[in-house]
């Protein structure tokens, strides 16, 4: 193990990736969802429903303590767009399982990025018995969001290398934010 990880940080140093840049993933018993049947939005009743369909989706496991943990240790902001009637919460998944690797996202970071609309009438109340709307699923490493003749985007990278972060743009239309097809993308 010393030895597989001074190699890696020895390359990581020197510029080269190879074989460390992806994400560790433990053994999948159920393989989660793919991407092309989810039909947006969905509906949550409650945080232990979101959190359970995003660890499937990771292929994480889905015990009472490893999706604890994996809330635990997931990234959410929070954003009120103008062009939107409420407020989203934009979720980065990551699981350390409790060491100091993120098993989802890896070392360059990219990974999924989970849009949601809570159904309570405000951030900051406690009303989060009404539940979850999953709005979006994106892929990148970082993002944005920009307003493209009032129609709310997100705009994700992917980290790939020091000089290439190609783009993905994720479009609201309406009822969810829908990828657009490269050639789309540009206003």
């Amino acid at each position: 193990m010393k030895f597989k990880l001074f190699f890696c940080l020895a390359f990581v140093l020197g510029g080269g990736l190879v074989g460390c840049s992806t994400a560790r993933r433990p053994v999948v018993i159920m393989p989660g969802p793919d991407k092309t049947e989810i039909k947006l939005p969905i509906h949550f009743s409650n945080y232990r429903e979101l959190y359970l369909f995003m660890a499937k989706y990771e292929g994480i496991p889905t015990s009472a303590d490893a999706v604890f943990q994996f809330a635990a240790d997931s990234e959410t902001e929070i954003y009120t767009l103008d062009e939107l009637p409420s407020y989203v919460w934009v979720i980065m998944p990551h699981f350390f399982n409790g060491g100091i690797f993120d098993e989802i996202r890896g070392a360059q970071g990219n990974g999924s990025i989970y849009l949601v609309h809570p159904l309570a009438r405000n951030f900051a109340s406690d009303d989060t018995n009404r539940g979850f709307e999953l709005i979006g699923i994106a892929e990148g490493n970082a993002y944005r969001f920009a307003s493209i003749n009032q129609i709310p985007r997100l705009i994700t990278n992917w980290h790939i290398s020091a000089g290439e972060h190609p783009e993905s743009i994720y479009e609201w239309n309406g009822k969810f934010f829908a990828q657009l097809p490269p050639d789309k993308s540009s206003p």
